[in-house]
């Protein structure tokens, strides 16, 4: 991604391919054993896009094991800045 967007290009990972893998290896014929985890888009931006507020890292980063006890603040912190984000395109 580094690489593309040094020379120009616009680059948008694509996670939701795998929520319907088999008709991502249909459409793109894979060959069998393999299997699509990710896409990838490349192209020449014609409008910059905004940057989204991102979810704060110890939401879904925890050390030793699972810890939910800021979860729903910070969810809900999180939801209010997408919506004001959103908003304002």
């Amino acid at each position: 991604m580094l690489a593309a967007r040094s020379q120009g290009l616009g680059v948008v990972p694509i996670g939701g391919i795998r929520n319907n893998p088999q008709q991502v290896i249909e459409l793109l014929n894979l060959p069998d054993l393999t299997f699509p985890i990710n896409g990838l888009t490349l192209g020449y931006v014609d409008k910059p896009a905004h940057l989204k507020p991102r979810m704060p890292i110890n939401a879904f980063r925890h050390e030793e094991r699972y810890q939910d006890g800021e979860l729903d603040a910070l969810i809900a912190t999180h939801n209010r800045e997408l919506v004001r984000a959103l908003a304002a395109y």
